[in-house]
């Protein structure tokens, strides 16, 4: 619908293949295209982000230095709908910075990944069953099964931002909680995450428990969202407490028409 095959079909070059999918999911596309594509290394660009000219030389340089290396990202400006900059994602360079973010965030911009692709295949690829955050899943299944990921400290990707992103909808707010909930959980068990990270990662899986628990209630099901809000509870008391308030004050506001 935004005229995609219509300018692929302008473009005639042997190393060009077109892939046309049609009523399948986000994550069913990632897993056919990294299965369809031929290249040792396969680089991502998701929907209207952008990428610097010397984007993949800079990210295949650094390939080419480390052998052990299974994925290289980047930093990343956040960008409105006119390229102008927002902010900007600066995530850590070394794999074992990279590791301790992700018991609480997911460090790599998927449009800056770029991964080996036998390394992928090898842990299964893209997860049929994340619909938000196979990204984040496959970075998570390459760290455990020992392979060893690097960004490149430069802007090289421009990550656009805008209101209409389904996956931040708020009809996408349970599969979004529930799967970061997961990924969070697991990534605790990597080898080398430090106590700070452990730390922060309680109150970031009380968040997203608290966050679900509000996801169920806008759907009509109390008793699951009882159970989501318990799990946020045990994971970071105090916290599970401020945000509580912090959203009641918030329906309490609105309800008064005060906001």
């Amino acid at each position: 619908t935004d005229g995609t095959a219509a300018i692929l079909a302008g473009y005639d070059h042997p190393r060009l293949r077109k892939l046309r999918c049609e009523h399948v999911s986000y994550t069913q596309v990632k897993k056919l295209v990294t299965g369809e594509a031929q290249g040792e290394l396969l680089a991502v660009l998701d929907a209207d982000d952008i990428a610097r000219p010397d984007r993949l030389s800079r990210q295949a340089a650094m390939f080419d230095a480390d052998p052990q290396l299974a994925l290289v990202g980047s930093w990343v400006r956040l960008i409105d709908g006119q390229d102008q900059e927002l902010g900007q994602l600066r995530p850590p360079a070394d794999h074992v910075d990279l590791v301790d973010r992700m018991p609480f965030e997911n460090p790599i911009a998927h449009s800056s990944f770029m991964f080996r692709k036998a390394a992928a295949m090898a842990v299964g690829g893209y997860r049929q069953d994340l619909g938000y955050a196979p990204d984040f899943g496959l970075e998570l299944a390459l760290c455990q099964a020992g392979y060893k990921l690097a960004v490149v400290p430069e802007l090289l990707i421009g990550l656009r931002q805008h209101s209409g992103q389904s996956t931040y909808s708020p009809a996408f707010a349970a599969t979004r909680n529930g799967e970061t909930y997961g990924l969070f959980l697991s990534a605790r068990q990597l080898p080398g995450v430090s106590a700070q990270a452990l730390a922060q990662g309680r109150e970031t899986l009380a968040l997203s428990a608290l966050r679900q628990a509000w996801a169920l209630l806008r759907l009509g099901r109390p008793l699951h969202a009882a159970t989501w809000a318990l799990r946020g509870v045990r994971w970071a008391p105090y916290r599970a407490a401020y945000t509580v308030a912090q959203q009641s004050w918030g329906c309490m506001r609105r309800c008064a028409g005060l906001s």
